[in-house]
Order: C-alpha cells, then structure tokens, then sequence
C-alpha cells in the first residue's frame, strides 16, 4: 500500500457506521484464530504453518521467517532473504506466537514506560535460548534527513542466541515501507477509530493494560523462584487513624501466604484496623528491553 492508498483507507473506516465496524472486527478476529490455531497445530508438530517446511529446516531457495529460531545453516548475511518475504508487522507477529508457545505475556517485554522517550518502539520478544530485539527511534522513523547513513525511514533488529549475539542493532537498517509505517502508528493508536490489540501475539503491555492489581492478585500464587516470576509485588500497609495494627495478625498472614501460595493481597482484609495498597510490577523471569545505547537499563 502507498501512502495515498493508506490515507483514503483512513477516511474509508471514518465514514463506516458502527455495525459494519463490528462486522469487520468479527471477521478480523474469526480470521486470526483460525491463523493461530493453524500455527499451533504445525508448531506442535515442529513444522511452519506458513512454508509448511521443518522448524528446523533451512533452504536458501525458499526463505521463510521461521528461520530466525535459526535451522543448521542460516547465517546472519541469510536475514535480507527474510526480509525479502516478510516485512515487519511479518516478523512481529510470528515471533510473538512463537514467545507465547513457552510462557503466555511474561516472554513479550513490550512496556511502554520500559521505552526510551526518544523510540517510536523498542521491546524485546523471548524464547527459550532466543532473544529478538525490535528498535525504532523516531529518527529512523522519519529516515535521519541529514544523516548519510539510514537517510530512509527504518528500523533496528537484534538477535542473540544463548545471551551471544548473532545480529546485532547496527548490522542492518530495515526498510520501512508505508505499510509498516501505518502498522507503528496503529500499534501507538494513533490512528482514529483504530484501536490495536495483540491478541495471541500479547505480552506485558497488555497484561498491566488490561488488568488492575487486584484483578491480577487475585488469581496469582507466590513463588520461590523469583528468577522466573513474572510479577513482583510490594505493598504499603497503614493503620486506621488512631487504630494500631497487630505485628503478630500481620506475621500470621505472611506464614499463611507462603504456606497457601495466596497471595498476600487477598489475605489482609482480614487485618483488623488497617488499609493497604498493592504495587505491581514486572518480575525478574521478565525479559529487560536491550536498549540500542548505555546497555540495559536495569528495573
């Protein structure tokens, strides 16, 4: 699509009425699952839904996105093949599936208050031993004007394999055609009366998003192993005005949490003369975003 195609699209779905809106977003949705249920099936099975080749299988002839969970002979120089077949909303969605095969939302960190300011978009996509990189400032987005280097709208990709590196941020600046442009601002609802949802593809952002700490508490257990816990949570417990609050009652819910796996948000409403608040947030089995310059940021 060009950029004029795109901008009569935008005043197309201005125009539509709400019921041919949601005729359309059913279809749209009807169609995903139909996708991710064919992509399970064959990944299950070790085989790519879209070529329907090995997961593990790797012809030069026939590039496919697949081969970035890297079959015996693909080498960093074999990505511009993908990029040939696959643009970036492509490469995207397939990895995202592929992250919430392992470990539903914890392998996407996708959190915008996680971004630099000066990035159109910047996460990072996990599976197993894999580690994918999406970065975008908003001068590669606009194409660096007075820069002889990536002078076009592009975007960044790194992929390490066992915490090694194996692409990295600036052996490629990646094209972005129109298409992907209206795809970023979509995903940044920017776009009037288009809002986006990852659905299958969802990670973190989503998940705080969507849900309110108490909603997420409430189904929750504690764990021992925080390494791959995908929430942490702190809470700040205050006495009623003029009311003290019992250290053993506290002490006995904290013994009663770690014996239950409850957690101990939905034991305190059973501490007399106190109020408290619930802070969550990313758990270390979190995957930190690689941030292009100054290294990772830690939380």
């Amino acid at each position: 699509m060009n950029q004029d195609e795109i901008k009569d699209m935008e005043n197309f779905i201005k125009k539509l009425p709400q019921e041919k809106i949601d005729e359309i977003n059913k279809k749209e949705i009807e169609n995903t699952k139909q996708q991710y249920k064919d992509f399970t099936e064959n990944f299950e099975k070790g085989i790519c839904y879209m070529c329907k080749e090995k997961l593990d299988s790797f012809n030069e002839q026939k590039p496919c996105v697949h081969w970035l969970l890297r079959p015996i002979g693909f080498k960093k120089q074999h990505f511009n093949l993908v990029l040939q077949k696959a643009n970036f909303s492509n490469i995207d969605s397939y990895l995202r599936w592929v992250a919430n095969q392992d470990k539903k939302l914890q392998n996407i960190n996708d959190l915008s208050e996680e971004k630099k300011d000066s990035m159109m978009f910047e996460y990072i996509i996990k599976y197993k031993k894999f580690e994918w990189s999406f970065s975008c400032s908003n001068n590669d987005f606009e194409g660096h004007k007075n820069c002889r280097q990536g002078n076009f709208p592009h975007w960044h990709f790194q992929m390490r394999i066992d915490n090694q590196p194996f692409i990295n941020f600036g052996d490629f600046h990646i094209p972005l055609s129109h298409y992907d442009k209206y795809v970023i601002r979509v995903k940044r609802n920017e776009i009037e009366n288009i809002s986006h949802y990852d659905g299958f593809g969802s990670g973190m952002e989503a998940f705080f998003k969507n849900l309110k700490p108490d909603e997420i508490l409430k189904h929750a257990k504690t764990t021992d192993d925080f390494d791959n816990a995908t929430i942490h949570t702190s809470y700040m417990i205050q006495a009623e005005p003029g009311q003290t609050i019992s250290g053993d009652d506290l002490q006995d819910l904290m013994d009663e949490s770690r014996k239950t796996g409850k957690p101990l948000w939905n034991l305190l409403p059973k501490l007399k003369n106190a109020k408290a608040t619930a802070i969550v947030s990313p758990g270390d089995g979190v995957p930190e975003i690689f941030h292009r310059k100054g290294g990772r940021n830690k939380k």
